[in-house]
């Protein structure tokens, strides 16, 4: 019956509405060096064809200004909050304000943010989302699901 209700809860969507973003912490350090790589990302033109992750690019240049105009929003939060507070539960909870914002965009653009949240996510040394990534595109921490079949 629990497993009965988790699949209605994460199609339902409310898994990704109350899926944690602090647990487990873990203490981050920025350097210059991250600092440049992530200000390197901001500057970048983002969504344009991309045949090594297979997306095609943005469907129109307005939809595709509006996209990089998300994402380069929440770099430039990374860049600023992460000086007061470098913790992994900030990044996510930033990656999770930005997803609730691109819930709509169709399924190549959703992928192309996680892709991009992949690559913050490696600059900072972070090495999960903590299935926040797999909550928010499947419903379900596919991960665990996977794990402990």
């Amino acid at each position: 019956m629990a497993f009965v209700l988790l699949i209605f809860i994460g199609m339902s969507g409310l898994l990704f509405y109350i899926w944690p973003t602090g647990f487990p912490d873990k203490d981050l350090v920025v350097t210059s060096e991250i600092n440049t790589e992530l200000n390197n990302l901001l500057l970048a033109p983002k969504f344009k064809e991309n045949m090594e992750y297979f997306y095609p690019g943005a469907i129109n240049e307005a939809s595709r200004e509006i996209m990089e105009l998300q994402l380069n929003a929440l770099v430039k939060n990374l860049i600023n909050g992460l000086k007061k507070n470098p913790k992994q539960s900030f990044v996510l909870s930033n990656f999770k304000t930005t997803l609730y914002s691109v819930s709509e965009y169709d399924s190549e653009d959703r992928d192309m943010f996680l892709n991009y949240m992949e690559q913050i996510m490696g600059i900072l040394k972070i090495s999960s989302s903590n299935e926040l990534f797999n909550v928010w595109r499947y419903g379900l921490p596919i991960g665990w699901v996977l794990k402990n079949a």
